[in-house]
C-alpha cells in the first residue's frame, strides 16, 4: 500500500505535504491559517490549478475527497473523531471546524489526496471505477501514461501544471522489483536511479563503508524513524497465549536484541524499548524511565513457570496444561524480515516455546493479520512514529480496532485509560504537558507490553548523483516525495516562478510562548 501511495502522490495531490523537516508545505493549498482558539482552520486553494483533463479544481473536489477519505481510509477515523464539520464558503476556500482543541488530525492531513469529483462521483463504486486502476485524470506534476503489471508504471511531465516551470523531469518510470535485494542490485548496476523504498540495511551498511561511484546512499538517520517491532495478539478470542500479559513479558525477556540489531540492521539500528522514538526531533516523547525488557532467559523461564507451562520429560518444550501439547505460536515472515524472525524463533525455543513460521508476502500477509487475526505474533517492518507522535494511537487505540483495516490496531489492544490519555495529549499544544501524558502511557505499556519494540532505523534514499534536488525517503505518510523538484544535471534548469495569489504562507511554531509566536510572525512578515 505504501508503494501505491508513493506513486499516486505524483498524480493526486493533497492540500499540504511534509517537507524533510516535517513541517507542512504548500501543495494544492497555497496558504492556511487557524483561529486564535484553534477551533477553525481555513485553507486557500490555488485558483489556477486544473485536472489533467482541463477541468478546474475546486472545493467541490476537496469536500468529495474528504468524505471518501474519512469513510474508506484507515486513518479516516482520526478525522471523524476530531473534526466537527467541514465546509466550502466559495470554490477556493476550505474550512474545518472543531468543538474542542484536537491536533491529532494534523499529521494525517497530507494523506488526504484530492481526487476529481466529476470522475469518481458516478454510479460506479469508486473501487470499481476504471479511473482507480487507470488514473489518467489527476492534478499532480506528472500524468499517468501506462501501467504494465509486475514491471513498471510510466508517467510524463504535466505541461499545464499550476506551479510554473515545475516539474523539471520529462518522464519517470517506477520499476517493480520482486524484492529489496533486486532493488539494490539494479541500483548498483545503474539500472535504476533512485530507491524510494526497500533498501536492504546490509547494502546500506556496505555502501556507507565503500561508496558507489556516481551513487549516493543517503541515510536520514532518526529524522524519519520507524520502530521495528513485533505486534502481539492481545485478544483471548484469537490467541490463548499472547493475550496474557505475563506471557508477553516472558517473550520480551527471551529475545537477544543485540544479536537482532547486529544481524538484521548491520549496526544501523538503535535499540528501542517503546513505540515512541528514541531518536530524532520527537525523542522528547520517549520515556527513558519506563520498564525495559532486555535479553534475560532466566526471567522468561520464571514467568513461564509461574503461568504453569511446565517442561516435557525431555526438557525440550513447554506443554499446554489443558492439551498436553507443546505451546506453539503462529507467526508470519518475509524475505527481508527473515533474519530477525529466525533469531527470535531460536530464542523462544531456548525457553521451550515453539513457533509455526508461515511464509507470506505483501497483501496475503496483511490479510492474515488484519482481516483474519490468524496469528500470535507478527513482525512489523516499521511502525512510523511521526511527524507527530499522536500517530502512534492508530496502532494501539480502541477506536482503531476494525477488522480489515490495514496497518491499524491489528493486535486488538484496548485499555480505556490509555485511550483517555491519547485523547488528552492532542488537546494541548504544550510539549511539556504532552510529554508527561505520553510518558504515562509508556509506564502502562511497560507492564502490558502489547507490542515488543526492538530497534529504530532512519529512512534511506539512495540516488544517482546525476540527479539533484529533494530526494525524500519514504517517511511517516509513506508518499510525501512528489519528485517535482528533482532535475538531471545534464538538462536545462528553468527558473521557478509559482503563479500564486499574494497571500503568504505563515506557519507559527507549536508553542504557547507568545513571544516566540510573535517573533516568528515578524520574521515571516519581514521575508
Amino acid at each position: 500500500s505504501g508503494i501505491v501511495m508513493f506513486m499516486s502522490n505524483k498524480i493526486y495531490e493533497p492540500l499540504v505535504r511534509y517537507g524533510l523537516d516535517d513541517i507542512w508545505e504548500p501543495e494544492l493549498a497555497y496558504a492556511w491559517e487557524s483561529s486564535d482558539d484553534l477551533m477553525t482552520w481555513t485553507f486557500h486553494i490555488y485558483e489556477n490549478a486544473t485536472w489533467h483533463d482541463g477541468e478546474p479544481i475546486t472545493t467541490e473536489d476537496i469536500l468529495f475527497s474528504y468524505d471518501v477519505f474519512t469513510e474508506r481510509h484507515p486513518s479516516g477515523q482520526i478525522f471523524k473523531n476530531a473534526v466537527a464539520s467541514v465546509s466550502a464558503p466559495d470554490d477556493y476556500t476550505f474550512v474545518m471546524e472543531f468543538d474542542e482543541v484536537d491536533i491529532s488530525w494534523r499529521p494525517n492531513m497530507p494523506l488526504v489526496s484530492i481526487v476529481p469529483k466529476h470522475i469518481f462521483d458516478v454510479s460506479t463504486d469508486i473501487l470499481d471505477n476504471d479511473a482507480t486502476r487507470n488514473p489518467y485524470v489527476g492534478s499532480g506534476a506528472f500524468k499517468f501514461v501506462e501501467w504494465k503489471a509486475g514491471e513498471y508504471v510510466r508517467m510524463i511531465r504535466n505541461d499545464d501544471y499550476y506551479q510554473d516551470a515545475l516539474p523539471y523531469l520529462d518522464e519517470i518510470y517506477f520499476i517493480f522489483a520482486p524484492d529489496s535485494l533486486t532493488n539494490a542490485a539494479m541500483f548498483e548496476n545503474g539500472d535504476i536511479d533512485f530507491i524510494a523504498y526497500g533498501t536492504p540495511l546490509e547494502e546500506l551498511a556496505r555502501w556507507r563503508e565503500n561508496p558507489i561511484a556516481g551513487q549516493y546512499p543517503g541515510i536520514y538517520s532518526g529524522l524519519k524513524a520507524s520502530v521495528a517491532s513485533f505486534m502481539l495478539m492481545n485478544s483471548p478470542e484469537y490467541s490463548k497465549y499472547t493475550s496474557q500479559a505475563k506471557f508477553r513479558q516472558a517473550m520480551a525477556y527471551s529475545w537477544d536484541y543485540d544479536r537482532i540489531i547486529r544481524d538484521q540492521t548491520f549496526g544501523i539500528g538503535v535499540r528501542q524499548h517503546t513505540l515512541f522514538p528514541a531518536t530524532g526531533p520527537n525523542s522528547w516523547s520517549y520515556n527513558t524511565e519506563a520498564k525495559q525488557y532486555n535479553y534475560d532467559p532466566d526471567k522468561a523461564n520464571a514467568l513461564l513457570d509461574e503461568l504453569g507451562y511446565a517442561w516435557d520429560s525431555n526438557h525440550e518444550w513447554r506443554l499446554d496444561p489443558d492439551t498436553g501439547e507443546p505451546v506453539t505460536l503462529r507467526t508470519n515472515t518475509g524475505t527481508t524480515m527473515q533474519p530477525r524472525t529466525e533469531i527470535i524463533v531460536d530464542n523462544m525455543e531456548d525457553v521451550g516455546i515453539k513457533s509455526e513460521v508461515r511464509q507470506y508476502t505483501g497483501q496475503a500477509s496483511a490479510s492474515v493479520i488484519f482481516n483474519d487475526y490468524n496469528y500470535d505474533y507478527y513482525t512489523w517492518g516499521g511502525a512510523f512514529t511521526g511527524p507527530d507522535v499522536s500517530h502512534i494511537e492508530e496502532y494501539m487505540g480502541t477506536a482503531y480496532i476494525a477488522k480489515g483495516a490495514m496497518w491499524a490496531n491489528g493486535g486488538i489492544y484496548s485499555d480505556p485509560e490509555v485511550d483517555a490519555l491519547f485523547k488528552s495529549a492532542v488537546q494541548t499544544t504544550d510539549q511539556g504537558e504532552r510529554k508527561d501524558i505520553y510518558w504515562e502511557i509508556q509506564e502502562i505499556w511497560g507492564e502490558d507490553i502489547p507490542w515488543i519494540p526492538m530497534y529504530s532505523t532512519g529512512r534511506a534514499s539512495p540516488h544517482n548523483q546525476e540527479f539533484k534536488g529533494e530526494f525524500f525517503p519514504m517517511n511517516v505518510s509513506m508518499h510525501q516525495d512528489p519528485l517535482k523538484h528533482i532535475w538531471w544535471v545534464y538538462g536545462e534548469v528553468p527558473d521557478v516562478t509559482t503563479t500564486a495569489p499574494a497571500a503568504p504562507v505563515i506557519v507559527l511554531p507549536d508553542t504557547d510562548d507568545l513571544e516566540e509566536q510573535v517573533g516568528a510572525l515578524e520574521d515571516a512578515v519581514n521575508q
